[in-house]
């Protein structure tokens, strides 16, 4: 690892011989890992963020609360409280979101106009450093998160990711 801009380490990062694409990989004063990839050719802009705890961090009283975490990121922040922002954002802007919560990990990622990356990232990492978790918003997530759960536990394979 070398030296990078103030509060970081930079470390190598492995890519194939044929990917034309830039790779930085960078260890923050607090811990965290980036990997910022850079492709010139790219149609969009793009960021995730993978934390690793996921359902079987649960605590069992409280089964569902990383999958409900991952749902509720997206509902507001300290500096972007109106829960709607962000979608109306990323709708102007040819972006969407997504989450997904496994066993040991949940990962919340977005895509936008290169254009907009910027204020994107600015949103993102609102919603990542103060979430809201606004009362009405967990009422029905709740119901959400549920309601996938019910479905998703009908799937064979989703059964047997279970048991495991």
């Amino acid at each position: 690892m070398a030296a990078g801009p103030p509060g970081t380490l930079v470390y190598s990062v492995a890519k194939a011989a044929l990917d034309r694409r830039s790779f930085r990989g960078l260890v923050l004063a607090n811990g965290l890992r980036v990997l910022l990839a850079s492709d010139p050719d790219a149609a969009k802009g793009a960021a995730s963020m993978d934390v690793l705890v996921g359902s079987m961090s649960d605590p069992p009283s409280l089964p569902g609360l990383a999958h409900f975490c991952e749902h509720m990121v997206f509902m507001g922040s300290e500096r972007y409280p109106d829960e709607d922002e962000w979608n109306r954002f990323l709708s102007a802007h040819g972006g969407e979101d997504n989450g997904e919560t496994s066993a040991e990990h949940t990962v919340v990622y977005f895509d936008v106009s290169p254009s907009q990356l910027k204020p994107a990232l600015d949103r993102f990492l609102d919603f990542i450093a103060t979430p809201s978790f606004n009362v009405g918003s967990a009422a029905r997530e709740v119901k959400a998160i549920e309601s996938e759960f019910q479905q998703a536990r009908q799937e064979e394979g989703n059964r047997h990711a279970q048991l495991l």
